[in-house]
């Protein structure tokens, strides 16, 4: 008896459909996309991992990666942006809790080198920080 291989999409239909989804942020959508096929599991990853943000936890929670752990070789070639900031650029009360920044965290750490290493692919990369949080 032989066996069928379930149809698949052509590969122009999923990269529309994820970069449809990747447009409007819905990153529970593209986590589902990436979940339902192995067909979809590399363009869901790339828009998914496209932007890494090493930033306070607050107020951008959406990116946030607490440290870098080594990427999966595939998922290496997806990441774009690396953003680190050590304070949001607007200071609010609510952020001024317990929540540290990436770069009180992580001192004395080799993260610049490793990053190169294991992201080829990143195309920008932006760093600021507040210099009161130096003192």
């Amino acid at each position: 008896m032989a066996v069928i291989a379930p149809p698949t999409l052509p590969s122009e239909l999923i990269e529309a459909i994820i970069e449809q989804v990747g447009a409007k942020d819905d990153i529970t959508t593209l986590k589902q996309c990436a979940l339902v096929s192995k067909d979809f599991v590399h363009d869901a990853q790339k828009v998914l991992f496209r932007t890494i943000d090493l930033d306070r936890r607050l107020p951008r929670k959406k990116y946030y990666i607490p440290a870098l752990p080594p990427p999966a070789q595939r998922q290496a070639t997806t990441h774009r942006r690396l953003r680190a900031r050590a304070a949001p650029r607007r200071r609010r009360r609510e952020d001024c809790g317990t929540d540290e920044s990436w770069i009180t965290t992580t001192a004395g750490t080799t993260t610049g080198p490793a990053t190169r290493q294991l992201r080829p692919r990143v195309g920008a990369f932006s760093l600021s920080f507040n210099a009161q949080l130096t003192s």
